[in-house]
């Protein structure tokens, strides 16, 4: 029998940090509930800062399947009797200063799960999903140069390329503000997703020895090799905002679902890797030199490979 249960832990940070590949990870467990429709439920955000205007950038506006109401919210979770409920929003950190006061207004003193990426990495990596998704027509210097106007323009977090990856005030508000509060790292993904995702169990309280499925990396970036699958897989256009509904109404083991899991896997393994430009590189090393050092101390974790 199904219930509805509001989420006793959230995973937050900033797009292109690990989140999507964790969701997968966890949502395995038996033990812990996380929405199969809509991952990123964005509803702390848009409670008070977008209200109707969810983003000015390419495809910021195709929000129609994000809650904005407690109910619509709370429909989210109807579980089935797992005793540990989750949501990831990767917007949550980055937009903290009104997100944290309605969490707390919402779900209390719930259980944060922080993952910080090398903020010169996500950076350009944010810019390559927009390029895969054919949102971003600029290249990264000009993306950089229009930041500021895009973001007084109201573009969706995403598009704030620099300006996400300063971490430290963002990851202190969560620790000011909740009890329990996990950092984790990006390289810690990397380089051992088992132990990472037995440690994260541990902290939400499941079992942790539980052994999921890791073999596959999730929103890959790049840029596409074949142009149609991607067009038809990443953007917005009327043939996907026609066949979503009917395909999310079918059951995970249809044969259209496999179809389209297989789809989405080759589309991946696709993805030409492009290096950033060296003295773009140095620029935003310097732009966050002085903020991974205050962050260092806050996290009390060494994050020297960052500073190069």
């Amino acid at each position: 029998m199904t219930k509805i249960k509001l989420p006793n832990f959230l995973i937050v940070g900033a797009a292109k940090r690990g989140t999507t590949s964790l969701y997968h990870y966890l949502k395995q467990h038996p033990e812990i509930y996380l929405n199969e429709k809509v991952k990123e439920s964005r509803f702390f955000t848009y409670m008070d800062y977008f209200g109707d205007t969810l983003g000015a950038g390419p495809g910021d506006a195709d929000e129609a399947r994000y809650p904005k109401t407690i109910e619509e919210y709370q429909r989210l979770f109807r579980t089935e009797n797992q005793q540990a409920v989750g949501e990831i929003s990767p917007d949550y950190l980055y937009y903290h200063e009104w997100v944290v006061p309605n969490i707390k207004k919402v779900l209390g003193d719930v259980k944060i799960i922080i993952i910080l990426r090398n903020p010169v990495e996500r950076a350009y990596s944010s810019y390559m999903h927009l390029v895969a998704a054919g949102r971003e027509t600029l290249d990264f210097s000009q993306a950089l140069a229009l930041e500021e106007k895009r973001v007084a323009d109201r573009y969706w977090f995403i598009w704030h390329y620099q300006a996400a990856g300063l971490y430290r005030k963002q990851v202190e508000d969560f620790l000011n503000n909740f009890t329990d509060v996990k950092i984790v790292l990006f390289d810690d993904l990397n380089e051992n997703p088992a132990a990472l995702n037995n440690e994260l169990c541990d902290f939400i309280g499941v079992q942790s020895n539980f052994i999921p499925d890791l073999s596959k990396k999730y929103n890959v970036s790049g840029k596409p090799k074949n142009k149609v699958i991607n067009r038809f897989l990443k953007q917005n256009n009327r043939a996907k905002i026609f066949v979503k509904p009917i395909v999310d109404s079918l059951g995970m083991g249809s044969p259209v679902r496999k179809t389209i899991k297989l789809l989405i896997d080759a589309n991946d393994k696709n993805m030409t890797k492009c290096e950033m430009d060296e003295s773009i590189k140095i620029k935003l090393y310097k732009y966050y030199a002085e903020d991974i050092v205050k962050l260092q101390n806050v996290i009390d974790r060494d994050l020297s490979p960052w500073t190069r």
